[in-house]
């Protein structure tokens, strides 16, 4: 386009097109690496919450656990009361009788 028409009608010269346009680019380029940035932590994130999701137990094998973990409760207190009992009667305390509360649901 002519100079006097590109003038008139207020379109930026070649030099300032060029210009606009590398400010577009490098404008573009920062976006993308900031986009790869996050891209990269929320795979990092990813990552991590994949790893401890393995380390969960399924279902069945978890409510095992826990019925394990129960019935060791119950042994080790169980364990302790006769332990007591047993060094109460050593040194020649009085023993409380053994109380046993059996719970049912209705």
């Amino acid at each position: 386009m002519p100079e006097d028409v590109r003038k008139q009608n207020g379109y930026p010269s070649a030099q300032e097109c060029k210009e606009f346009f590398l400010d577009d680019l490098k404008q573009e380029l920062k976006r993308l690496e900031r986009y790869q940035e996050e891209k990269a932590s929320a795979e990092s994130d990813r990552m991590k919450l994949e790893s401890l999701c393995r380390n969960v137990p399924d279902p069945p094998r978890l409510d095992k656990l826990l019925r394990y973990s129960a019935s060791l409760e119950r042994t080790f207190d169980r364990t302790l009361s006769q332990l007591e009992r047993a060094q109460a009667r050593r040194l020649g305390q009085p023993i409380a009788p053994r109380i046993d509360v059996n719970v049912s649901s209705s």
